[in-house]
């Protein structure tokens, strides 16, 4: 595509996606000036280029925080405007929406005290927007990056604020102001007469509020559960949060919340419970941050020192259809197990050292080793019971280390490229999958330890994901505009046809696995400022077995589609309520063991054994052996 930006001609590419939303596509521009984006609308954008005029003029006091539209972009060959260009961003950032992933913080070295220090930094920052005359408007945990490598947070999809007399035309229900619901409370992103609504700072600072205490706690403000009021958005209006006596949170949840410092508990309190809309006290954030201690389990608290909370309520574990094996414990916290049918393992991160946990499934003993300088990659390891891979992220290539699970030991370095921000790359047992100028190559490793190379398939280079599988590997690929799976076996390319995103949607989160018979495939989709989870399931041959779409508060998973795992024609999935099973050959019902719930976070790594599942989950590794249900 030809395009002009101030006068001058350029050629973008429409295969370098950098993001695609339901109102635009974010293509990535490299030239000998700079490496910018530029945000194609997919209809004439009309007033939106008033806005466009309107926020460049606020890069001046606020380019250091917030990705703004630098100059209109026009068509080269109509000479009408297209869009706008802006600054890229370097890869390596990630949604503050992670932060509520213990699995994520566990892999990223992120403890409590950094959590709070990026909130603080949030804060500030959106005070600076508001001084500059902004309001942000649709303020909500995907619009704000923050950098791996220096912690610093980024405002992006800043074409929406609201600026002068130019309103915000978008909303996100989990965060938007119960003040200013549309009259239907079953779509309150809705108003009466269908025009935008206006947003204030005291709305901005209830969406913060929200970033920060879900960032926290792992669990949005009003969830939980209350059955006089028995959906999200009816307890918002009520003010009857998780704060408040009587609504029921999985009790690692309860643990999270009581581990706030007393002040930062107070200041939650005044806006979810009593409607403050002032400006949150950012200080009681820094200041929280510097009185972190870590229990013996592995719970952070911050405040005066205390009871830990986690370990003042535990209670013992009922005898039934559960059997826990604890296998071992970290002085940090674990972010990714694996299993076979001979060994397992686990990674854990203590301080700056990675360390790997290993023994078979027979040994009582297990033993540790360090992986070394690993520790200082940027990306969270992917791991078998026998390779563990570490990646440092550049701009379109990733550099790869594979170790050796049992000893520690490097074995390989290579490379693969860039997609989506991260690196295209998948270990399946003793093989790691690369790409390369959209070639997917299989490694493997012989009984000398030389490693080969082959070609497994092709695809669109540095538009396509990796994700593992029992035999082969899964991809993901951006295609024009819209999303393309497909299962690379030694017998071929399957395409796995999942039902097109609608108009207005976008996917916030996917998630692929397989087993050698079944695929799923797990997409946690924005519609209308709701949050929707598509599950797609499908046998080795492609044939589609499930789909389905319900909304993510309706789940007993909720929004949690990471980490999951296939086995046996089900997809298992780690969520703050226990482990949840999803019946992948016919549509039934999901089944939701309760009684792993004290065990298990949201997210958290899993990994099919013999005798159970392998959860890891904070400082603990532990085997959960589960009786089976039918309904």
């Amino acid at each position: 595509m030809r395009i002009v930006i101030e006068g001058r001609r350029a050629t973008l590419d429409t295969k370098s996606v950098l993001g695609e939303g339901g109102e635009a596509t974010v293509l990535l521009l490299v030239d000998r000036w700079a490496r910018l984006a530029v945000k194609v609308y997919k209809s004439p954008p009309g007033r939106r280029l008033e806005k466009v005029r309107a926020l460049s003029c606020l890069r001046a006091s606020l380019s250091d925080i917030a990705v703004l539209p630098d100059a209109i972009v026009e068509d080269a060959k109509s000479g009408a405007p297209i869009g706008y260009v802006m600054a890229a961003l370097e890869p390596g950032h990630e949604p503050i929406a992670s932060l509520s992933r213990e699995s994520f913080c566990a892999a990223a070295g992120l403890g409590l005290s950094a959590v709070l220090r990026t909130l603080a930094a949030l804060g500030a920052g959106l005070g600076r927007i508001h001084a500059a005359g902004a309001v942000v408007g649709d303020l909500n945990d995907q619009n704000e990056l923050r950098s791996a490598a220096d912690g610093r947070v980024t405002f992006i999809d800043c074409d929406s604020f609201q600026v002068a007399d130019l309103p915000c035309e978008v909303a996100t229900e989990a965060f938007l102001d119960p003040l200013l619901y549309g009259p239907d409370v079953a779509c309150p992103c809705a108003t009466r007469d269908g025009q935008p609504r206006w947003f204030g700072r005291g709305s901005d600072w209830y969406a913060f509020s929200v970033i920060a205490f879900r960032s926290l706690t792992g669990v949005h403000p009003f969830g939980g559960v209350d059955a006089a009021l028995p959906s999200l958005a009816r307890r918002a209006l009520a003010r009857r949060s998780v704060l408040s006596a009587g609504v029921v949170v999985p009790s690692k949840v309860r643990s999270r919340i009581d581990a706030l410092s007393p002040t930062a508990r107070a200041a939650f309190v005044g806006v979810f419970e009593h409607g403050d809309r002032r400006p949150f006290p950012i200080e009681v954030l820094a200041e929280g941050a510097s009185s972190v201690w870590r229990c013996g389990c592995g719970l952070e608290v911050a405040g005066p020192s205390r009871p830990c909370p986690r370990c003042a309520t535990a209670v013992p574990i009922r005898a039934g259809a559960l059997e826990v094996t604890e296998l071992a414990q970290a002085q940090g916290r674990f972010f990714a197990a694996a299993s076979d049918a001979v060994r397992w393992v686990a990674a854990a991160r203590e301080g700056e050292r990675v360390r790997l946990v290993t023994a078979s499934h027979h040994e009582r003993e297990a033993s540790w080793v360090d992986l070394g300088h690993a520790a200082r990659s940027l990306a969270p390891a992917w791991l078998t019971a026998s390779l563990v891979v570490t990646a440092r992220t550049a701009l379109e290539l990733a550099e790869l280390e594979v170790f050796d699970a049992l000893t520690g030991r490097l074995v390989l370095t290579t490379t693969t490229e860039v997609a989506f921000g991260a690196p295209s790359v998948s270990v399946s047992g003793p093989r790691v999958y690369r790409l390369a100028k959209g070639t997917v190559l299989q490694l493997d490793r012989d009984e000398h330890g030389r490693w080969s190379e082959r070609e497994v398939g092709q695809v669109v280079s540095g538009q396509t994901a990796l994700y593992a599988a029992e035999v082969g590997v899964l991809a993901a690929t951006q295609v024009l505009g819209r999303r393309a799976y497909a299962w690379l076996t030694p017998g071929g390319v399957v395409e796995l046809e999942c039902a097109p995103l609608g108009p207005g949607e976008s996917i916030a989160d996917e998630w692929l696995a397989a087993d050698r018979e079944h695929a799923v495939v797990l997409r946690l989709v924005r519609s209308a400022g709701r949050e929707l989870v598509a599950t797609s399931a499908f046998d080795r041959r492609g044939r589609a077995l499930v789909s389905a779409t319900s909304a993510a508060c309706a789940r007993p998973a909720g929004a949690a589609i990471r980490g999951a795992l296939v086995a046996r024609g089900a997809a298992l999935v780690a969520s703050d309520a226990g482990l949840v099973r999803h019946p992948l050959v016919a549509n039934g019902p999901p089944t939701l063991f309760a009684e792993t719930e004290p065990h298990v976070v949201r997210e958290a790594p899993i990994a099919a054994c013999p005798r159970g599942v392998l959860v890891a989950a904070g400082a603990a590794l532990k085997l959960l052996s589960i009786a089976t249900r039918t309904h």
